[in-house]
């Protein structure tokens, strides 16, 4: 669904429907708003899983609601309301590398949560909850029913995008499961040539994996990522802000706000992390111990580390976030979630939603970005697994194999079988890759145009390019790095003295000595990006540039 028309042919089929039942059909990063002229009811409709993400605003006076969180803050400051940037926000953002513990980056706008929506009647507005959640987490589906539903949301969400009117049509590939999912999806349709296939020139690795399936699937590949540019950063800073001003301190790897809607429609996996747990540790004793041990466990020691060292936020900040991780715990285990599975549960409710669903609710105003793996049926599915059975993905390898029996034995970026897949099932005997594949590519290419000032942008070297194939990651993150560190600092030093809350969330002597240390992986040059980002973002240096 890309427009009005889309949304009429959504909505009149089921005229008679309630507004609950249109919005459990949603699929996708997607906020519908439907006038009821008979009942003069204004309802806005997310989709179940949220990741269309709606805000609000409501200070007892007013009441405000957009899923455009840059117009929502436009119309609010026209109106005289006073907004603050999130330091917040921001601190988890930097910390956790995701939003979502905190629902959004301005103090005084709040989010509907999953499976919630908007009616407006000439009374009052109402956030209301759809039916489908009780029967997502308490569904009595046996396994090769939940196998079945999910793979009939696969076939019905890739035949959406077949059909579409999209003159442009790219599937993202990787070296990863989900995009061969999505793959799997595309073959099973017999749909391969309506779709170009693009992968990034680095990790070194995924490019490898992806053009060894498109020769032997023989796939069209692209160096096209389905957006066009109006103007391009003119300098490094404004490198990192573009991202953030698109998606309003949101996300700093959203899409830049200089580029400019292409009419594409570009498919890419993520809800495939459903399927599987997100983490390689069973967490189920921090689960029931506490929620400062849980968010150790998931995110790593510098918010809530162990022993001697010294957290990066404040006391009263760490409570806040315990409190907010304890009470998703409670919410969880009350849905009947499996205790080893509240990790996969808050990622969720948290990383998946405010990662995965934003950058698509912000790449689709570049082109129209879907999912082809949005269910509910993975989800139901793997909540009922145990935690080694989740880890060993047997239900994804399941799924591929009933679109498509022959992607599971391609090779992969990193080992795809463990322990306990192997005593699940029998491994599939391995097709290797030619030697040098030499897979189709078209011509299309990203339309030239200028650059806003003519500075210099972190682009990679062939130094900096073998030092990410090296970790694995995109050389423009590394690139990135070597810009921002020198600058990082200084950038500290201007936050503490414009933003008052900073200090209430960050142990700023931990946190300079954490940056001062060598970055060495990829969570410390994430730390470091992100970072730079919200400290741009938070001082308001963007305003400078898009007053």
């Amino acid at each position: 669904m890309s427009d009005t028309a889309d949304a009429t042919k959504v909505v009149a089929p089921n005229r008679v429907d309630t507004w609950e039942t249109i919005g459990e059909k949603l699929r996708g990063s997607v906020t519908l708003y439907v006038w009821d002229r008979v009942s003069e009811e204004l309802a806005i409709l997310a989709d179940p899983l949220g990741a269309g993400i709606v805000y609000y605003f409501d200070d007892g006076i007013d009441f405000a609601v957009s899923s455009d969180l840059a117009s929502l803050v436009r119309f609010l400051e026209s109106r005289g309301k006073k907004l603050t940037r999130s330091a917040k926000y921001s601190a988890c953002l930097i910390v956790t590398g995701c939003g979502g513990v905190f629902p959004s980056s301005y103090d005084e706008i709040s989010a509907l949560d999953h499976f919630q929506y908007v009616v407006i009647d000439r009374e009052s507005p109402k956030i209301r909850t759809y039916g489908l959640m009780e029967r997502v987490f308490n569904n009595k589906n046996s396994y090769a029913d939940d196998l079945l539903e999910t793979y009939q949301e696969i076939i019905d969400n890739t035949q959406a995008a077949v059909d579409s009117s999209h003159e442009y049509k790219i599937a993202h590939l990787t070296g990863g499961f989900d995009s061969r999912v999505v793959l799997a999806g595309i073959l099973k349709l017999r749909k391969k040539d309506d779709f170009r296939y693009f992968c990034l020139p680095s990790p070194k690795i995924d490019r490898e994996v992806a053009e060894g399936l498109a020769s032997a699937f023989d796939l069209t590949m692209t160096n096209y990522s389905g957006a066009d540019w109006d103007v391009l950063p003119g300098s490094v800073d404004e490198q990192f802000l573009g991202p953030m001003v698109r998606s309003s301190g949101i996300l700093p790897t959203a899409p830049d706000i200089g580029m400019k809607n292409a009419g594409s429609l570009i498919l890419q996996g993520g809800y495939g992390e459903f399927y599987r747990t997100y983490y390689s540790v069973n967490m189920s004793d921090a689960v029931n111990s506490s929620p400062y041990e849980l968010a150790a466990r998931m995110w790593g020691g510098r918010g809530f580390p162990t022993g001697d060292n010294e957290t990066v936020f404040t006391a009263d900040y760490a409570d806040a976030i315990a409190q907010r991780i304890k009470t998703l715990v409670t919410e969880g285990l009350e849905l009947g979630v499996r205790s080893d599975a509240i990790p996969d549960y808050l990622f969720m409710r948290v990383r998946n939603r405010y990662f995965v669903g934003n950058q698509s609710r912000e790449w689709s105003s570049i082109g129209s970005q879907f999912d082809p793996l949005y269910g509910m049926g993975g989800l139901s599915a793997t909540y009922k697994l145990d935690f080694d059975t989740r880890r060993s993905n047997v239900f994804g390898f399941d799924l591929l194999n009933m679109l498509d029996e022959n992607l599971i034995r391609y090779p992969y970026a990193k080992n795809a079988f463990d322990w306990k897949y192997k005593r699940l099932r029998e491994l599939p005997d391995i097709i290797e890759f030619e030697p040098e594949p030499k897979p189709k590519f078209d011509s299309r290419r990203s339309a030239a145009t200028g650059r806003r000032n003519g500075g210099r942008l972190a682009t990679p070297t062939e130094e900096q390019t073998e030092r990410a194939n090296r970790m694995k990651i995109p050389s423009t993150r590394v690139a990135q790095l070597d810009m921002a560190l020198p600058r990082l600092m200084p950038m500290l030093e201007e936050v503490q003295a414009t933003v008052a809350d900073f200090a209430q969330v960050f142990n700023i002597d931990s946190l300079m000595q954490k940056i001062g240390r060598p970055v060495e992986n990829p969570a410390d040059i994430n730390l470091v990006l992100t970072m730079y980002s919200s400290c741009l973002w938070l001082t308001g240096q963007d305003r400078l540039t898009w007053p």
